[in-house]
């Protein structure tokens, strides 16, 4: 068990301090620019970040690396946002999932979040406050905290 989390569990009347917990991310989308533009405002000391830009190539990488928070747009050629998600949900139901949408994928976005298959979404453009706030509370999620 980590150490941080060992503590926290040790020591539930101290806050949690989640910058101590190594996080796994891994960022879906097939546009390059959104992709590089997501790793900037996620580029945080204990988060490790890993990017696909496909449905299929994340299922690989899920295959070979346990992620903790999966990061998948909801438009792309192929597989969708809300087919890989789903597939993550019933092959690694630990993996902490959002999808970032634009408005026109509101509807879809909704249904899979009412099937239970994402933990949020955020619209594009993303709020960078939001985007960061929101995995850190998957994070914590994932990590059964708070």
């Amino acid at each position: 068990m980590n150490t941080a989390l060992a503590q926290c569990i040790d020591q539930p009347s101290q806050q949690f301090n989640l910058n101590h917990m190594p996080v796994e991310l891994l960022l879906v989308d097939d546009e390059e620019a959104v992709l590089n533009a997501l790793r900037r405002v996620l580029r945080l000391p204990n988060y490790t970040i890993a990017v696909a830009t496909s449905g299929q190539q994340a299922l690989s990488m899920l295959e070979k690396k346990e992620f903790h928070i999966v990061i998948s747009d909801m438009r792309m050629p192929g597989m969708s946002g809300s087919e890989l998600l789903v597939k993550v949900a019933n092959r690694w139901p630990r993996t902490v999932r959002i999808v970032l949408t634009g408005y026109a994928d509101i509807t879809d976005t909704q249904h899979v979040v009412r099937e239970g298959h994402i933990f949020r979404y955020l619209c594009k453009p993303w709020d960078q406050t939001e985007l960061r706030d929101t995995v850190k509370e998957a994070a914590l999620l994932r990590f059964n905290v708070g």
